[in-house]
């Protein structure tokens, strides 16, 4: 079996509570989507530091990655970078049922804590621009919520339930 490309050998790193070390983060993940986003062929690069903690490791830092998708209003294609931010902790023999990674003592595998990272990161719903109107805005205007509400309730007009107080005088 191969190595695989992000386990960091830590072991030197816990001699020491404290002790710190960089770890540089270049790979080429298989395609990820959310929805209508994916990510690019270009590889996943970023750096994230190893900090020696009571019973484990801590991992911070960023990577940066390609994405692209289609505008949610007009369909139009297009593409960015995100920093996505890495924070785990790793600890030595955690528990099953923890949301804190477990490991051996000596090596980490970052590729999932780099995956999940990633994939959290990609837009859901991203817009060309917030002014998209979307591809044909005299029939399907792109209206907020607020806008949406308000266009309604002047259409629709006074609520008839409320009639009867429109000829009540308060001077």
């Amino acid at each position: 079996m191969g190595r695989r490309p992000l386990l960091a050998n830590v072991s030197d790193l816990r001699n020491r509570l404290g002790q710190r070390r960089d770890f540089s983060i270049d790979i080429d993940l298989e395609p990820l989507s959310v929805i209508s986003s994916r990510t690019t062929a270009d590889p996943v690069v970023g750096m994230v530091v190893l900090e020696s903690i009571e019973r484990g490791v801590s991992v911070l830092g960023s990577v940066n990655f390609g994405w692209e998708s289609e505008c949610r209003r007009c369909l139009k294609v297009m593409s960015g970078s995100i920093d996505a931010v890495v924070d785990e902790i790793f600890q030595v023999n955690a528990p099953e049922d923890s949301e804190i990674n477990s490991f051996d003592g000596e090596h980490l595998d970052l590729l999932p804590v780099v995956r999940d990272a990633v994939m959290a990161s990609l837009p859901l719903s991203p817009l060309c621009s917030e002014t998209c109107q979307g591809p044909d805005p005299e029939r399907f205007p792109a209206l907020t919520t607020e806008e949406a509400e308000a266009k309604a309730a002047a259409e629709a007009g006074p609520d008839p339930r409320w009639a009867a107080l429109e000829g009540l005088n308060l001077d």
